[in-house]
């Protein structure tokens, strides 16, 4: 067995990010056990806590020779830019550290430099303070430049796994593979094509309808409108078209700081899904939903949330399962007397009533903020299975308790074969899934 290769990696953050800190020193742990030890390296991290000044010498100063002396340089920010030193002329630590460790790269070769954004909400990107201002710069030059790598991520378990997947690129030699171009986001033309004019707003001289303002269970919330709220939108969806995906970000922020045009958070919607920032999908759900006339439209909201075709294929394999005991004859016509009631649509308008007649407003942007995610999607792809399996078990079960209470009963029938112990039988056994 050869020496193992030692490869010190240097994180510097401003201090909004010690979570992510501790993840990325419990990443190069796991990595050290698993991965370093079959390809014989030991990744090494290197903190401005573990260093000490020496007598004499700023701080900083042993910090950036700390840089010098390691193989990759981590930079990762969210919504700090970090404080001023002022003995040097850099506008923070972050951007001292930063800019030795690229000078370092331009002479030397070393260290790779790799940069991670958190990203930040939506409400604050459309209003940064004087801390975000300078580091959203810095990303606008970073995606500019081209020359360095970095990528974006929006929590703790997508981080850890970014960390995890670069050092070992790295230490197996294929670290210029990662080095693309964000992808650009293709948003539907549809969208576009809805953004050419402002939503009709809601108000006075608009008729009342059942759930409008007035009406029993309407939101409050005034629909605010405007052709500056589209123009940003459409600047957004064009940004996220050619790939500048950071630009689209501030549009969209911006577009949607006060509006409740459907349009434009729809729209907006569709952009942080694509990019997996699914706080912000929430954002935009919970702003669509409120500004909603009524429970009726909330409850049709949360349908478009549902994928496509799903309450159909749900009412046929149900109705499927529950007649599989009858007679073909029989079971053909009771599925095609359940498509006459539920098919073609109607099952979505008999949920939303009933929703409306069951759930109050703020259950239904609850749903409809949960339906964003995709696990929600995820789960909601599993149900039909999970319900044929439960039906099948209690009507398998059912029958097992009846033979064994009124044996006399099933005297003419065949004899089923029984189970081990005479025992249920498990819905489904650990591993079938």
């Amino acid at each position: 067995m050869g020496a193992i290769r030692s490869i010190p990696v240097f994180i510097a953050s401003p201090n909004d990010v010690a979570a992510e800190r501790e993840v990325f020193k419990e990443t190069i742990a796991q990595l050290n056990k698993g991965f370093g030890r079959g390809a014989q390296v030991e990744f090494l991290p290197v903190e401005w806590e573990d260093q000490l000044a020496e007598t004499g010498r700023r701080v900083q100063d042993v910090l950036n020779q700390r840089i010098a002396e390691c193989e990759l340089f981590v930079l990762v920010l969210h919504t700090r830019w970090g404080r001023k030193d002022d003995k040097s002329g850099y506008s923070s630590y972050t951007e001292e550290e930063y800019e030795t460790a690229m000078n370092l790269w331009r002479t030397t070769g070393k260290p790779e430099v790799l940069v991670f954004f958190k990203s930040v909400p939506s409400a604050q990107l459309a209003d940064p303070g004087d801390q975000l201002k300078p580091l959203l710069a810095f990303k606008k030059k970073l995606q500019e430049a081209g020359d360095v790598l970095y990528r974006s991520f929006d929590n703790e378990k997508k981080f850890g796994d970014e960390i995890d997947k670069h050092l070992c690129a790295y230490a197996q030699g294929g670290w210029n593979k990662l080095a693309k171009s964000p992808a650009p986001v293709i948003l539907s033309p549809t969208l576009a094509a809805n953004l050419s004019q402002p939503a009709p707003p809601s108000g006075p001289s608009a008729p009342p309808s059942p759930g409008a303002p007035g009406a029993p269970g309407a939101a409050t919330t005034p629909q605010h409108v405007s052709h500056a709220d589209l123009d940003l939108a459409r600047e957004a969806i064009e940004a996220a078209r050619q790939g500048r995906i950071d630009d689209a970000r501030v549009r969209f922020a911006q577009a949607t700081q006060a509006s409740t045009d459907p349009n434009v958070l729809k729209a907006a919607s569709d952009f942080y899904q694509q990019l997996g920032e699914y706080d912000n999908v929430i954002t935009m759900m919970q702003k669509m939903a409120a500004a909603l006339r009524g429970r009726k439209d909330a409850a049709e909201q949360y349908l478009n949330m549902i994928p496509s075709g799903f309450l159909d294929r749900l009412l046929t394999q149900i109705t499927e399962a529950m007649t599989q005991q009858y007679p073909p004859d029989a079971r053909e016509e009771i599925e095609s007397i359940a498509q006459e009631i539920y098919g073609g649509g109607k099952i979505e308008k008999i949920m939303a009533n009933a929703m409306t007649q069951f759930y109050t407003l703020d259950e239904i942007v609850f749903l409809t903020s949960y339906m964003a995610h995709p696990l929600a999607q995820s789960v909601m792809e599993k149900q039909p299975a999970l319900m044929i399996a439960m039906m099948e078990f209690g009507q398998r079960e059912f029958l097992r308790v009846l033979r064994q209470r009124h044996p006399e009963a099933f005297e003419d029938e065949p004899q089923q074969p029984a189970l081990a112990s005479d025992t249920p039988a498990p819905m489904l056994a650990a591993g079938d899934r």
